[in-house]
């Protein structure tokens, strides 16, 4: 009978999420243009391309955070993850209200960020890129580790439901991943060529 209810549970938090993802309002388009415009930041700043901001339930956005993993050369330093961290130590005493916010990130967060959004109690997450399609753009320059498991297949195996909506606006942020694996790998050919 408790796998029964448990199936029945995960088929509706399924067809919730579904339903989610037929709609964006203007103002979830505006946060994950605003999370574009994070990840552009950190390209110019030498980082990796993403970015990510938190709002609140009224849509102001409250965070911002992009990727340090090359500054820091720690490949744990994901947006996603280290804004959920500062997100939930800033409003820890708050959980209703980290349960009425959204995360915009302008790509699709992997099974770390994932879990580290859920333990940090936000309840909804917006993406840009999906994984699928960045690692086609990443392929065009060698092999990137991934995770085979999908942010919606991840909240599917969270206790409590979180609603994940995406990929939008795909094409933008793969133009902003293109341009940045193209600058990256235009300096890796120029230092090449003066180390011969």
């Amino acid at each position: 009978m408790k796998r029964f209810v448990f199936l029945i549970c995960l088929m509706l938090l399924s067809t919730t999420c579904a339903y989610a993802e037929q709609y964006l309002s203007s103002m979830d388009l505006e946060n994950l243009k605003a999370a574009m415009e994070v990840t552009r930041a950190g390209v110019k700043a030498g980082e990796s391309p993403f970015g990510a901001v938190v709002a609140g339930p009224d849509g102001s956005i409250l965070m911002t955070q992009y990727n340090v993993s090359v500054s820091t050369h720690d490949q744990t330093k994901h947006a996603e993850s280290m804004l959920a961290s500062r997100f939930c130590q800033a409003y820890y005493k708050h959980p209703e209200f980290r349960s009425k916010c959204t995360l915009y990130s302008s790509m699709e967060p992997c099974a770390m960020c994932m879990y580290t959004m859920f333990s940090a109690g936000i309840g909804r997450v917006v993406y840009g890129l999906s994984a699928d399609r960045l690692y086609e753009l990443f392929d065009q320059y060698g092999s990137w580790p991934r995770t085979l498991l999908s942010s919606h297949q991840a909240a599917s195996y969270m206790s409590s439901p979180m609603i994940v909506v995406g990929p939008h606006l795909e094409d933008e942020a793969a133009a902003i991943v293109d341009n940045a694996l193209k600058m990256y790998e235009a300096k890796r050919l120029i230092k090449k060529k003066g180390t011969q």
